[in-house]
């Protein structure tokens, strides 16, 4: 619902902005007007007289609103001129004759019942929830009175008795039904009231001295129902209720909203007094909130230059004209600051006390940055020059890139270090005692260029050390900081500890190795003023460290140092102990560890290979494993050097940590269970299996008999292997959802790959090309049930597929012979842990979801509201970046194009299958045609999706290439091996005359003007187009439409066998699209006139000139047709905020295999043109003048595009 409320707003908005020729109230105003009139509107069909009264007190609402608002009008100084004209505009839109009225009332409409039953839902929990009910007197009827004096009309109790007379005379068999055809009345609302009154006042110890008791629902639409009960001795009353709302987005923001509109006169004198005392800090924040909401939540460093470059008139326009949503930011913080005073206040009356954790860099993307960009690494255009990160030999083999901005600290040590002591001040002012994060920073830093993709180009800095401390001490005298200092850490960071005296960590969980003696973590060697720790956040908890990370000789040294024996029992106390009865002066233990909690607890818990430092955390999700083992190699040789038996699972997580190895380290798990296949089990111990997190593969696997579930010599595999060997198989049957593929590798086998990728993405976001990457979540590479057995399936099966009634098979949606099995909550994090990796660590901007529908499948069918969309559009990452759906898979049900939620672009199969039917000539076309070349409107329109929605595409990676298209009728499969059976029928293609290659230049040359028909009708199309490389030079797979498994000359392409002409008309077309807006449209036409031109946005004609009517469009003999696309009627700005407007442009289409003749329209859509194209031959200018009402020649199968002069 929310989405429809969003999308009506923008069609009314732009019906009144092409109708309405007077000025328009402020936006604010007319959005409250809307609103109003929607929540007000009388649901029964009102007499003239009821009509009238009804504006009447509309419009005297209206006004007592500008008043009391106080903005543009109040009662102190009325703005009379103002008042009058919001009236006019009010009273316009209640015109019954108006195109708005229309739209509107369509809209009160649909909406009524859902009201209807939302308010019957409020009255059934406001007298069955805990509580005392309040009824309002007269609002047991529907009540569209507007607040006082109009609600202060007398109650109509002679109406509400005589209704109640006839509710007592309907049939009981028959009274809910006749309720609810009558429902507009309020009738059924009065019942009810009634109704609840009597059950409260019988059952009075059930409805207001019982317990509350909430229900679990589960089931497909869950999250529409609510349910709970209420008990009072052996009498229970259950509630079931039905919830009709859209989910509400930012609940919280529209609380503090309502807070904030409720502002006291205390509230409003204290508010005043935090905004002068933070105002440092909070004026620039808010203009940040803002400006971000006003752009979309685009980074700060694309917004417009003025706002990105902080021009002071601009901000200052910019302020006055969003001064509510500025001041409202203000107020969230204030009061966020009034919970914190009050939540400190109340700790310390029990003698609890603050650290705070302040981290060393700030975002990129940030207040910080962008109020003070010249304390940071940050060049003119507000491009990262430098950014922070660690060195190779530390955390990775590659180092690690931060993508924080380095600190520029010259600029800041001119300043006084200004910046830094205020940050320092405010949260001391938050926080007791301040533990500095990254604490080395301050002596020395490292910070790789900001062009590179790997941080072992990187260099140590000189950090501000001394002189910045002694600058923060003249205005922090006692400076109650906490050094980070753990990891790899030079003397001269712990000199410059010392030189001001501040505590650095220790941490007892570092201290068993075989150094102990020497550690600087063993409680004898603690000094007074240090923090002691069990672990820190980024550790196991203590349980989970003694049982799972600590080798047989540390636990040794833990009893000979203790002198007692320590066991997964008390090893939780004896630690803690130990701190306390150390001499470090404050000590810090987490509540999991006073618990003795495992590491299902932890604060950071990993859920793969991860690398701390000093060793690596394996972990690996097995459900039904009896016994898992991990196995390490050597790089060199792959040969295997060290197995360890992994004893602990936590939430069917197997793990174990391993100390002293680092990333690169080469490894594979073997898993024990049992062999039942009839149960959906199949592991295998004898089977190296690929860890599902693997960042990295290195080799290649060797195709064995291991591998499968019978013999290679079998004839029907030795096919298989021979034609779709591992060297023919590409990236759609995936195993490793984390790692680039080796075989694309350059420079190496261990890794190497991983770099080279990020340089990849770094090279074409410098070129200003966005990289989407084309996941495959929805099958994996180990095939049916007869194998290969690569990783998931040797892992656990029953867990990882979707397995058929019969277990011993797998659910096939995906024609690869299983389906991942989306509705178990690890495989569903497998997959967000692999989106959120290629965003934030591979820099990727969006992906392509191969076979989507299968993603979105529960039981059985595609549901949007799957845990697959749940989880998607709730994370922070993933829902920020682009989504693009292929919308169908091979199951019954799953061609889902259109279906797919907001926020998501598909890939549009029926514009692909229209595009080719209308130019081989196929009947009933031109209607199908008109919608897809708009943007397929009846298919992303109704959720309020735009046209870039629609990623148009008549060819793609599957199929006939764009040459095939027109050189074949038929696949020709043959040399896949599979007697030309597999592929795709039913291609939608046409030889033109001649099957195959030709020396008949009669067919080359209609070859060659279908491809241009075929891209001019696609990139002149709104929505995305999508070219597939190679079509633009006219790449062949000789007819065959299924090269999936044909790495060879046949996919191939050939660089030295370009279509050079194709080629340069692909790319004029591309520019010619680029340059005129009018083809990429980010709003739906309305097909309504424009203001000041008197002419429609779009409006198509027949040949001679007339508009088409809704007869022409049924017309199946019809194969062409024109339309006309006005340059003043795309309804959008630029980053700028200035209205895009465009040249007029008219079109003509001719599939038909006859010239046609056409008119030019009348002078009022536009005096002369000239000819920009005719797909007759390759060139795209401007030639030939052309006046209204000349008779144009269209050719056979062919497009004329015109420009006006």
């Amino acid at each position: 619902m929310a989405q429809k409320w969003v999308k009506q707003v923008q069609i009314w908005q732009d019906v009144v902005w092409n109708e309405y020729r007077k000025d328009l109230p402020h936006p604010n105003d007319e959005y409250f007007i809307y609103q109003s009139l929607v929540a007000s509107f009388p649901m029964e069909k009102q007499d003239e007289e009821a009509y009238v009264a009804f504006e009447k007190r509309f419009l005297d609402y209206l006004v007592k609103y500008l008043r009391e608002g106080k903005e543009r009008s109040s009662w102190e100084n009325p703005n009379l001129i103002y008042e009058d004209a919001v009236r006019e505009f009010a009273s316009f839109l209640l015109d019954k004759d108006r195109p708005f009225f229309t739209s509107f009332y369509q809209f009160i409409e649909a909406v009524a019942d859902f009201g209807i039953l939302n308010s019957l839902t409020q009255q059934i929990l406001k007298f069955t929830c805990p509580g005392v009910p309040d009824i309002y007197q007269g609002s047991e009827l529907w009540n569209h009175s507007f607040v006082d004096p109009d609600n202060r009309r007398p109650i109509d109790y002679q109406l509400s008795e005589n209704l109640l007379k006839a509710i007592e005379n309907m049939p009981n068999d028959s009274r809910i039904r006749q309720l609810w055809q009558n429902r507009y009345d309020g009738t059924i609302k009065l019942w009810l009231v009634k109704e609840l009154v009597k059950f409260r006042k019988h059952d009075a110890a059930l409805a207001s001295d019982s317990s509350y008791i909430p229900l679990k629902v589960s089931g497909r639409y869950r999250k529409h129902i609510l349910a709970f009960a209420r008990r009072s001795g052996d009498d229970w009353m259950i509630v079931v209720l039905p919830l009709h709302l859209a989910a509400i987005v930012f609940t919280k923001y529209k609380l503090l909203e309502k807070a904030f509109n409720r502002l006291s006169i205390q509230h409003a004198l204290d508010f005043s007094e935090f905004v002068d005392r933070e105002s440092s800090w909070l004026k620039d924040y808010a203009l940040f909130k803002v400006l971000k909401n006003r752009h979309g939540n685009r980074p700060w460093y694309d917004w417009p230059t003025q706002y990105k470059h902080r021009d002071s008139t601009a901000l200052n326009d910019f302020a006055i004209e969003f001064a509510d949503e500025l001041r409202k930011e203000k107020w969230f913080q204030y009061l966020f600051f009034r919970q914190w005073d009050a939540i400190r206040n109340y700790a310390y009356d029990y003698g609890v006390r603050f650290i705070g954790d302040i981290p060393f860099y700030v975002a990129y993307d940030s207040a910080d940055v962008w109020a003070n960009p010249h304390y940071f690494s940050i060049g003119a255009n507000g491009t990262i020059k430098n950014v922070a990160g660690v060195p190779p030999d530390y955390f990775n083999a590659a180092g690690q890139l931060w993508g924080m901005p380095t600190y520029h600290w010259g600029s800041l040590k001119e300043d006084g270090y200004r910046w830094w002591i205020e940050r320092l001040s405010h949260n001391c002012a938050l926080f007791d005692r301040l533990r500095l994060d990254h604490f080395r920073a301050f002596s020395s830093y490292w910070e790789v260029p900001f062009e590179e993709t790997s941080a072992k180009n990187g260099r140590w800095s000189t950090g501000p050390g001394s002189d910045f401390f002694d600058q923060v001490k003249v205005h922090l005298d006692d400076m109650p900081f906490i050094a980070e200092d753990l990891g790899d850490i030079d003397a001269k960071v712990y000199d410059l500890r010392d030189q001001y005296n501040f505590p650095g960590m220790a941490v007892l969980q570092f201290a068993f190795d075989k150094d102990m003696a020497h550690s600087p973590h063993i409680p004898h060697h603690y000094c007074r003023n240090s923090v002691a720790y069990p672990g820190t956040h980024d550790n196991n908890t203590t349980l989970s460290w003694y049982r799972e990370d600590l080798k047989s000789s540390s636990k040794i040294n833990i009893n000979r140092y203790f002198g007692q024996i320590v066991e997964s029992g008390n090893v939780n106390e004896v630690l803690i102990r130990s701190l306390y009865a150390s001499v470090a002066d404050t000590v810090i233990v987490a509540m999991q560890d006073i618990l003795n909690l495992d590491g299902s607890c932890r604060m950071n818990r990993p859920a793969s290979a991860t690398y701390d430092g000093e060793g690596v955390n394996f972990a690996l999700f097995s459900e039904n494993a009896e016994a898992v083992e991990l196995y390490l190699y050597d790089s060199s040789n792959q040969q295997e050097i060290e197995k360890f038996k992994i004893t602990e699972k936590t939430h069917q997580v197997w793990h174990i940590y391993v100390s002293g190895i680092k990333p690169g380290q080469l490894y594979g798990y073997r898993v024990h269970g049992p062999y039942d296949p009839a149960q959906g089990h199949r592991f295998n111990p004898h089977k190296l299996l690929i860890d599902p997190y693997a960042k990295a593969i290195s080799g290649v696997v060797q195709w064995n008999d291991a591998l499968f579930a019978y013999n290679i010599g079998e004839d029907d595999l030795n096919r298989h292997l021979q034609d779709k060997g591992l060297t023919n198989y590409w990236g759609y049957n995936s195993v490793g959802f984390f790692a680039p593929d080796v075989r694309y590798s350059a420079s190496g086998t261990h890794g190497e790959q991983v770099v080279e990728f990020k340089e990849m993405v770094k090279a074409l976001h410098s070129a200003g090309i966005e990289v989407i990457l084309d996941v495959v979540y929805n099958h994996t590479g180990e095939g049916n049930e007869m194998g290969p057995t690569l990783s998931f399936r040797g892992i656990d099966n029953a867990s990882y597929y979707r397995l058929a009634e019969d277990p011993r098979y797998y659910m096939d949606f995906t024609g690869t012979g299983n389906t991942l099995n989306t509705r178990q909550p690890n495989v569903l994090r497998l997959i967000m842990d692999s989106l959120r990796y290629w965003v934030q660590e591979m820099h990727v901007d969006g992906f392509r979801f191969d076979l989507a529908s299968a993603l979105a499948r529960e039981l059985h069918d595609v549901d949007k509201l799957s845990s697959f969309f749940d989880v998607i559009h709730q994370d922070p990452v993933i829902s920020q970046v682009k989504l693009i759906a292929e919308p169908w898979d091979i199951g019954e049900g799953g061609y889902q194009v259109g279906e797919f939620p907001a926020g998501w672009a598909e890939w549009n199969g029926k514009y692909r299958d229209c595009i080719r039917d209308y130019w081989i000539g196929a009947d009933s076309m031109i209607a199908e045609f008109a919608n897809r070349l708009t943007g397929s409107s009846d298919l992303y329109r109704g959720d309020n999706r735009t046209p870039s929605a629609s990623i148009n595409f008549i060819t793609a990676h599957d199929g006939f290439t764009l040459h095939d298209l027109v050189s074949y009728n038929e696949k020709h499969n043959e040399a896949n091996g599979e007697d030309n059976k597999d592929g795709e029928s039913h291609n939608r293609s046409w030889n033109c005359g001649a099957e195959g290659p030709t020396d008949d230049s009669t067919v080359n040359n209609l070859r060659e003007k279908q491809k241009r028909n075929m891209l001019v009708t696609l990139f002149l199309s709104q929505g995305v187009p999508m070219l597939v490389a190679g079509d633009e030079q006219g790449r062949t797979q000789q007819g065959n439409n299924n090269a999936y498994c044909q790495d060879n000359e046949i996919s191939w392409l050939n660089w030295a066998n370009v279509d050079v002409s194709l080629l340069d008309f692909t790319k004029k077309l591309i520019h010619f699209r680029r340059e005129h807006p009018v083809f990429c449209r980010r709003k739906w036409f309305q097909g309504l006139p424009i203001r000041g031109t008197g002419v429609e946005d779009i409006v198509w004609f027949l040949p001679d000139a007339s508009e088409m009517d809704d007869h022409h469009w049924q017309e199946d003999y019809a194969r062409s047709l024109a339309v006309f696309l006005n340059g003043a009627g795309i309804r959008s700005v630029d980053t700028d905020g200035k209205k895009i407007v465009d040249a007029n442009f008219y079109l003509i289409f001719n599939a038909y295999w006859e010239d046609v003749t056409y008119t030019l329209p009348g002078e009022n859509y536009g005096a002369g043109w000239f000819k920009i194209l005719d797909t007759n031959n390759d060139t795209i200018e401007s030639f030939g003048n052309y006046s209204a009402g000349d008779s144009i020649l269209v050719p056979s199968r062919s497009i004329l595009l015109f420009q006006s002069q």
